[in-house]
């Protein structure tokens, strides 16, 4: 299932769909961009969900994802786009209550660069109901709004940096019901195409959101763990 930018006729799949598509709220200059581009960058992608959000998700994959959601079944997709990993992380942050924690690269990736908004609503929800709300990231710096949003929710929000000894996958749990699972990918650059992103996404599947909570755990556990002093 692809998001806007994908397929190998997404083009021509756009022009069929283009009144679809600008009657769900995307401009016409958004529609340009993505017709003119068919191998995207993650800075196109970035700029493109600035503009429009969930609107600037293909019409048929969005409401396809919102519709099965709301089923409630056990479920999971693909997601091998930038633009496509930016909302359906948005769905997850919107659908948490009570707990979430992942796993993600300097900066989150990029994605709470776009995502702030939301993730920081997410936080708030939690709070009220008692929850936490963890992330390492595999980063020397901490990004300021991490700073500034312990400071502000110190009992709810806090994170960790790490670095990781080779490549590893990213991800993302939210109350046990919820998850994102990333192949794994280098560190990512402005400039990069927007399918070097790809994961797989469950909602509605206990068995694995579970499965990464405890791995996330175990690492966090790890990373708490006091230091011995050498003699």
């Amino acid at each position: 299932m692809n998001g806007t930018y994908s397929g190998p006729n997404a083009q021509a799949d756009m022009e069929e769909k283009s009144e679809t598509v600008l009657s769900s709220g995307l401009r016409q200059e958004d529609l340009a961009l993505v017709q003119m581009t068919s191998n995207p960058t993650i800075r196109q992608a970035i700029d493109l969900y600035k503009t429009s959000g969930r609107n600037s998700v293909y019409p048929g994959y969005r409401e396809l994802v919102l519709k099965t959601i709301k089923t409630g079944r056990r479920m999971e997709f693909k997601n091998d786009s930038y633009l496509d990993a930016i909302f359906l992380t948005e769905l997850m942050f919107s659908r948490a209550e009570r707990h979430i924690c992942f796993l993600s690269g300097p900066q989150a990736d990029g994605f709470l660069t776009i995502l702030k908004r939301q993730f920081e609503d997410a936080i708030q929800r939690i709070q009220i109901n008692n929850g936490s709300v963890k992330a390492v990231l595999l980063s020397q710096t901490a990004p300021e709004f991490f700073l500034d949003l312990k400071k502000r929710f110190a009992k709810t929000f806090d994170f960790a940096l790490a670095k990781a000894p080779g490549s590893v996958q990213h991800f993302m749990a939210c109350d046990s019901v919820n998850a994102r699972l990333e192949e794994s990918h280098p560190e990512l650059m402005p400039d990069m195409p927007a399918d070097i992103v790809r994961a797989t996404v469950y909602f509605n599947e206990p068995d694995q959101a579970r499965r990464l909570e405890r791995q996330f755990d175990y690492l966090w556990t790890l990373m708490r763990r006091p230091k011995l002093q050498s003699s």
